[in-house]
């Protein structure tokens, strides 16, 4: 059938679309049109404004079209237009959300509803995952939000009790775990409900790392060309630390991280430590 050979908006007969001297037509009028009944049609395409193409075929098995009948088709035209772009622009909609869905989910990040007490109301996937596998972050018995130990725990609960008493009260932010890497940022719910279950007061907003250091290190390595050493050194910084604290987490003189430091700089091409973490919070690293 020679669809794209058809001129916008016209409507054919099947004798204009299927030659009888051309053995291809032939071999499907008697491969497909008789053995279906379509023994008559009528076909009109449609091209929406960014290229996409809709074709509409009717077929009859005893008598043909007649005049009025492609009348009618032609007539209804403009109304299959606008249906076909209202149609590409929900695909368009739809491909943009699934692409989105995708990169925040690469990003690890997710939410959880509470409510004034710390009760957990609804979650995401990302952050419903979090809760059942992070020992760091989960849901107790009671369906309560708890941190990985009871002083965070307490700290935890302290932070909602003062976000939901006041919906201008800053932002919490916390890490959980650092490897593999758990931070989360409680604030005040800033609409009335969201939730079907309850009305929450506080939003908290995980973000995990499911890698370990280790393959970080390694795709950190992979990406600016450090020496293992210096890659565990760069991850400790974008995370944080500050040279000191990076030094005793990896039980390097503070004189040896700063030449250390120094060397990842140059290879990195930053300027200093807030253009190291800034390389590495823009790089693909992220969604790897």
């Amino acid at each position: 059938m020679p669809y794209h050979e058809m001129g916008e908006g016209r409507v054919y007969a099947l004798g204009e679309l299927l030659r009888s001297d051309n053995p291809a037509h032939t071999a499907y009028l008697e491969a497909v049109m008789a053995p279906s009944g379509m023994n008559a049609a009528r076909m009109m395409r449609l091209i929406e404004p960014s290229g996409f193409n809709a074709w509409l075929t009717i077929t009859r098995r005893k008598q043909d079209f007649e005049l009025k009948d492609d009348a009618l088709l032609k007539s209804i035209a403009p109304y299959l237009r606008s249906v076909l772009r209202s149609f590409v622009a929900l695909e368009r909609e739809r491909t943009n959300a699934v692409l989105a869905g995708d990169a925040i989910r690469r990003l690890s990040f997710g939410w959880i509803t509470l409510d004034a007490a710390g009760r957990v109301l609804e979650a995401d996937a990302q952050a419903s995952a979090i809760l059942a596998k992070s020992g760091a972050l989960r849901r107790d018995a009671h369906g309560f939000l708890k941190g990985p130990s009871l002083r965070k725990g307490n700290e935890i609960v302290d932070a909602i009790k003062a976000l939901a008493s006041a919906s201008k009260a800053r932002p919490r932010a916390m890490v959980l775990s650092r490897d593999p890497w758990l931070d989360m940022l409680l604030v005040p719910a800033s609409r009335n409900s969201i939730s079907a279950k309850s009305v929450p007061a506080v939003v908290a907003y995980v973000h995990s790392d499911s890698s370990r250091s280790s393959d970080r290190c390694e795709q950190l390595v992979q990406l600016f060309d450090l020496l293992p050493s210096e890659a565990r050194l760069a991850l400790a910084l974008s995370r944080g630390l500050s040279i000191a604290e990076a030094a005793k987490a990896l039980n390097l003189t503070v004189g040896s991280a700063r030449t250390y430091t120094k060397k990842v700089y140059a290879k990195m091409g930053a300027r200093g430590h807030a253009d190291l973490v800034l390389f590495v919070q823009r790089s693909v690293l992220q969604i790897a």
